[in-house]
């Protein structure tokens, strides 16, 4: 934080939000535009900040109970196999299992897309491709239902684009979402995908999921920033996903 109150790219976004008393990535730079530059919301989360999320998200994901079928009785772990694109740079991707294994979150302190005032033509697309490995003992995985949450600014003429997928390799169907946005526009927003997609017994547990942002300028004024960000944490959950499981001989 600079002695005369504005911030900038010198400043980590997890000393950042700690002084300012607030997790929420993208609400937090909405609401504080006019003192931040845009490239300081692109900046890597402390890991003391990701370790504080990854409390709150256990937390959350403890309190929601949506019926998935019978988990398994025995605690089931998330392996991150492989994290890949523009959006993830190491130390800004988590996952967190809820204590009954009836569903999963996955983390991401970074993904931000953005234009307009001082951003580069590359942030205007943000993509992030994650490989997890379920290890459940005799139990097959599957998705049952996804849930995403955001936070989007995007000025007047300003579009933005969210693809979001999900799937268990060489299985079908898939998950796959899109969502638009046109501003303009300054708020949360959230989408749900229930398109069911489930592992084999005795088949791989692996499971890939995919978010894409796009911003587009358009009309709106290019010295004004818009972006759109899958946020971390603000009481809810960025990113939740319900378990189908299947139990194997």
């Amino acid at each position: 934080m600079r002695p005369n109150g504005f911030l900038s790219t010198d400043d980590q976004i997890g000393e950042i939000t700690h002084r300012c008393g607030t997790t929420h990535l993208g609400r937090f730079a909405g609401e504080n535009r006019p003192q931040i530059t845009p490239r300081a919301v692109l900046v890597e989360l402390h890991s003391d900040t990701l370790r504080n999320m990854l409390a709150a998200i256990a937390i959350a994901l403890a309190a929601i109970v949506v019926p998935t079928g019978d988990p398994p009785p025995s605690r089931v772990t998330i392996d991150v196999v492989t994290i890949n694109g523009t959006g993830c740079p190491a130390g800004t991707v988590a996952v967190a299992v809820s204590p009954d294994n009836t569903k999963f979150s996955l983390i991401y302190a970074n993904l931000i897309a953005q234009v307009g005032g001082t951003s580069k033509p590359t942030d205007a697309r943000r993509f992030c491709t994650a490989t997890l490995r379920v290890n459940a003992a005799g139990y097959a995985a599957g998705i049952a239902r996804a849930e995403y949450r955001g936070f989007a600014h995007l000025e007047s003429g300003a579009s933005a684009s969210l693809r979001l997928r999900y799937s268990f390799p060489g299985i079908l169907p898939i998950g796959d979402k899109t969502k638009n946005f046109t501003g303009p526009f300054s708020d949360d927003w959230s989408f749900v995908d229930d398109q069911p997609a489930r592992s084999a017994c005795g088949g791989s547990q692996t499971l890939t999921l995919g978010v894409d942002l796009k911003v587009s300028l358009g009309t709106s004024d290019p010295k004004k920033t818009s972006f759109v960000a899958m946020d971390s944490v603000d009481g809810s959950l960025g990113q939740t996903y319900d378990f189908a499981w299947t139990r194997c001989p």
